[in-house]
Formats: structure tokens, sequence, C-alpha cells
């Protein structure tokens, strides 16, 4: 990923699906355009996993917040059984640990009609946690950047992003291998808890980046979003992020019951 810059909101509004692989939208999931390979060197390696459904089809990107808890996009897992998912880590499909879902707690507030929408009136709130039977001994469990740290901060922000989505936007196929890449947000919609980053250089999230972490890395590692949806073809346009310091009321309250 590259630093992208922002569109127009009537451009992005015509092009706007949630960035999954399966799902009941076609191209709710996304992989990261022209990211990089994740290695094990990275000290973020071990805080991202996959979202896999019941026949072990990627769905989503998740990110490790304690031993058995994990957030996501809500569109990932909204009005779904579950039954028979399961989280998978390391660098690609089929090579690391599984651990099966126990619960999902999909926000409250989370509206799918929203999904195609920036309007500030109308937020999305695409966020959920869910359990596991198991715990992920080996995770690196990330810290949110706190309200105030986040509201101190200025545009442009820039922050590495990491997905399993697809690498090319016109294929349905993808090869399940982590990527990140470096982004730069120039737009925030405040009352909506959202930030966005406009594609440059050919670098942007697509199918199966859902869920997928969006960190400050000044040393800390601090999580600051997680992918939501944006451009369809991935050829173009904008990757919407869920803010999530603004969730943090939220992510407090279910990881405590």
């Amino acid at each position: 990923m590259t630093p992208v810059r922002f569109i127009s909101l009537l451009s992005l509004l015509t092009t706007l699906l949630v960035l999954g692989s399966c799902s009941d939208f076609e191209g709710s999931h996304v992989k990261i355009i022209g990211g990089q390979n994740v290695t094990v060197k990275d000290p973020l390696a071990a805080s991202v996993a996959l979202l896999l459904d019941e026949n072990s089809r990627m769905q989503c990107t998740v990110v490790a917040l304690g031993p058995s808890l994990f957030l996501t996009a809500g569109h990932c897992v909204y009005a779904r059984s579950l039954v028979g998912w399961h989280i998978q880590s390391g660098l690609k499909i089929g090579e690391g640990e599984t651990f099966e879902i126990a619960s999902a707690t999909v926000h409250g507030d989370y509206s799918p009609g929203s999904m195609f929408s920036l309007d500030p009136e109308r937020p999305a709130n695409d966020l959920a946690l869910l359990r596991t039977v198991s715990p992920w001994i080996g995770a690196e469990y990330v810290q949110l950047l706190a309200p105030e740290a986040r509201a101190a901060l200025t545009l442009p922000i820039d922050l590495k992003v990491f997905g399993y989505g697809r690498t090319i936007g016109d294929t349905s196929s993808s090869h399940g291998a982590l990527k990140w890449g470096q982004v730069s947000v120039n737009q925030e919609n405040i009352s909506n808890h959202e930030f966005l980053s406009e594609q440059s250089d050919g670098v942007m999230g697509c199918h199966g980046d859902s869920g997928g972490p969006a960190f400050k890395t000044n040393g800390e590692n601090l999580l600051v979003g997680i992918v939501s949806r944006g451009d369809s073809s991935c050829t173009s346009g904008t990757t919407v992020y869920t803010d999530v310091s603004a969730f943090s009321e939220f992510l407090k309250s279910t990881n405590s019951n």
C-alpha cells in the first residue's frame, strides 16, 4: 500500500460495497491491492487472523484483542448462524491453528442499510466481537488507541493496514495470504465514526480485507480502525474504515461479559 488521497463522496457512493469474500453482498470481502507480504518477523504477524466459514472458505480478516477475543467487521457475521465457522492463525490460509467460534456480538446499532452510504446521520457501526472456544496462546494482543490520543491526531494520518483479501480486483480468487500496506487518511467522517483513504499507485483494500486492522505504528502499534467497505472492483476509489476509538465503551463492555 502507498499513501492515498481524498476523492469526492459523490464518486465514492456510486461504487461503495462491503469488502468481504463470500458474503450475501457481492464484493463484501477484500484483499489488499498492491500490498506486501507479511513475514513472521513483523511484530503484528501474530495479531491478525482469518475468519473462515463451515467450508473453510475465507470470509474476513480479524484482529486479536485477547486470548479468545477477536474484532472484525459487523457485516462479516451479521444474521449468520456461524455453525462450523472458525478463526485460523498464520500467514496463509490452511497453515495455522484453528479456533472454533463460540459466540459473536455485532454492535447493537449496526445498520446494513447504511453500508452503502456515508451520510453522517446514518452511521453503519460496522464492527463485531467474536469469542472462540479455545485461546490463541501465541497471539500478540493489540491495544486500542485511546480516544483522547485519537482526537489529538491531525490529518493526514499514516496507517499500516493488514488483510487476507484479493490481490487482483477483477478476479474472485484469493490465495488467502496476509498482506500489509501503508495508507494515508485525508478525510474523517466524525459523526459517522469512520475515516477514508483513497486508492493511489495501485494500493487499496479489496474483497476479503473486511475487518482488517489499521494501526498507528509510531513505535506502539496501536489499533485505530478496521476495514469496512470500498470500491466494488478494487481498481479505484476509497477504502472506508470503522474508527474503533469511537466504540471503546462497546468494546470494553463486551470484553467484560
